[in-house]
């Protein structure tokens, strides 16, 4: 189920028309599920209370 989301993600994201655009979704996919949790552990560092 989860890697069917995100094979949706990837088409609706970069688009059904081209090949580029779903390589575009795959790249915007992947660098938000990698750069995500560093940027959730540097919120937390900016604002603790929050």
């Amino acid at each position: 189920m989860a890697i069917m989301l995100n094979v949706l993600l990837m088409v609706i994201i970069g688009g059904m028309g081209t090949l580029y655009g779903g390589i575009v979704g795959v790249a915007f996919i992947l660098i938000t599920e990698t750069f995500l949790p560093d940027l959730e552990h540097l919120a937390k560092q900016a604002f603790p209370g929050a």
